[in-house]
């Protein structure tokens, strides 16, 4: 299966902003530490939720959307603290392993040589767990998690993450300093407290986390917060496309230091409120160059870099795109094909502009990179055929409506 996109078509409309992935994923995971009944709104149907609430299924729990977008959980009838087979391809099905020791004292997860999760076992093992590694399998117990100081040397979403998931329940008071600030990570704290859990941010300082360890955790009512990726990913499209459209359902407040990136670009936006905003381009300007340094949060997010890179090909001049996880500019070789002028750097790539981008067949290996891919197949001229559709198919066909929608002229092809 691929996908094939006809570039050059501004893109115009309104598009809603669907719940955020990270916040849903966890809170997914953190529905096995309650013993109530959980009721979630705004949760996306995304590729990763799906396989969650399959993962969720498979441990004895109920999971289903209801025709009012709800999606209902209830734990009641958990009977298994083994993963199965298929969670050694998703990296985050960790997260479960703390909710199960909670509720089971044991926990099995599948190998994947692929992933590394030494930071989450050192967070596992200061709470008490125990951990081997038994064939294809790791296997985990703990007779009861016991609170600890848990210091992260840099900041770290998902560790943070399974920190408060397996720290919840544990008895005592926990402490978890350099934690992440993200605001999913809140989302996560938010939905726990609404259960009965007693988690803050330290008054003096927000990257301590105290977590009160309590018995157990109840019923939940909770709607996800927006996504912080897709604003900006339409944002993108638009601009590239010299098109105009509003995006509703958002949190500016989570897009700062993209805006204010936008800004000092030159691009068109206006802020109509908290939840809304309109962006469009103008053909006769040129973007100004921009260095992007990509940061944890309130910083530029790792996942909005592909999309700035893109952009900054239009750009009059030399731009510098830096990330220490190097892995994330593979993209950047696909665009030099459709035309772009990138030099890669020893941290980050240098991107020379302007240029103008033509289709061609491209290919990449994660979701994130094939979405930047079809960014700049939407302002190529001609044809960009995107292969790897299992990527697409899980991650982007959502998007794909919402781009048609908006004018965007993509056809699936076998």
């Amino acid at each position: 299966m691929k996908y094939k996109i006809l570039g050059e078509f501004p893109l115009s409309g309104t598009v809603q902003i669907s719940g955020a992935r990270n916040s849903a994923l966890k809170i997914l995971a953190g529905a096995i530490v309650s013993d109530g009944f959980l009721e979630l709104f705004n949760v996306p149907r995304v590729g990763d939720v799906f396989l969650f609430i399959e993962l969720l299924k498979s441990l004895g729990v109920s999971a289903e959307f209801k025709s009012n977008g709800c999606l209902e959980i209830n734990s009641s009838g958990l009977n298994s603290f083994e993963l199965p087979a298929f969670s050694k391809n998703i990296k985050s099905s960790i997260l479960f392993v703390g909710p199960l020791l909670a509720r089971f004292g044991k926990a099995i997860l599948p190998q994947n040589s692929k992933y590394s999760f030494d930071m989450n076992f050192k967070v596992l093992k200061s709470l008490g767990v125990s951990i081997a590694e038994k064939g294809s399998v790791f296997e985990f117990e703990c007779s009861s998690l016991r609170a600890a100081e848990i210091n992260f040397l840099s900041s770290t979403h998902t560790g943070t993450d399974n920190a408060i998931l397996s720290s919840v329940l544990a008895e005592g008071s926990s402490v978890i300093t350099n934690a992440a600030a993200e605001p999913e990570v809140d989302d996560l704290i938010s939905a726990l407290n609404k259960m009965g859990a007693k988690i803050k941010r330290a008054d003096q300082n927000p990257r301590t986390i105290l977590v009160e360890g309590v018995r157990n955790l109840g019923k939940l009512e909770h709607t996800i917060i927006p996504d912080r990726n897709e604003p900006v990913f339409y944002a993108s499209c638009a601009l590239f496309t010299n098109g105009s459209i509003v995006i509703k359902n958002l949190n500016t407040n989570h897009l700062t230091s993209f805006i204010s990136k936008l800004s000092f670009m030159g691009a068109n936006y206006e802020i109509i409120s908290p939840s809304e905003m309109r962006i469009w381009a103008d053909p006769e300007n040129l973007f100004k160059p921009s260095n992007i340094e990509v940061k944890p949060y309130p910083g530029f997010m790792a996942d909005w870099q592909p999309f700035i890179s893109v952009l900054l090909t239009k750009a009059a001049g030399e731009s510098v795109v830096t990330d220490m996880v190097l892995n994330r500019f593979e993209f950047a070789k696909e665009l030099n094909r459709m035309g772009a002028k990138i030099e890669f750097l020893d941290s980050g790539i240098k991107v020379f502009g302007p240029t103008k981008l033509k289709g061609v067949i491209t290919e990449a290996e994660e979701a994130i990179s094939v979405a930047a891919l079809v960014v700049a197949g939407l302002g190529a001229k001609g044809k960009t055929e995107i292969r790897n559709a299992e990527i697409i198919n899980s991650e982007l066909e959502n998007t794909k409506e919402k781009l048609q929608n908006l004018g965007a002229v993509i056809k699936e092809k076998a």
